[in-house]
């Protein structure tokens, strides 16, 4: 059976603050860190891949 890979609910909101964080300090900044995680937990084995 596998295992399926979650992220809290406080962890989702702590990033979402800090790319707004980003954001401000340089256009832009906060967005290629999220869609830059985003990439990453999609090459853990077994997650699931956006369609």
């Amino acid at each position: 059976m596998k295992s399926r890979l979650t992220i809290h609910e406080a962890a989702v909101a702590e990033l979402e603050d800090a790319a707004d964080f980003y954001d401000l300090e340089n256009p832009g900044l906060g967005t290629l860190s999220l869609d830059a995680l985003a990439r990453l937990v999609e090459e853990i084995p077994g997650t699931l891949k956006p369609v």
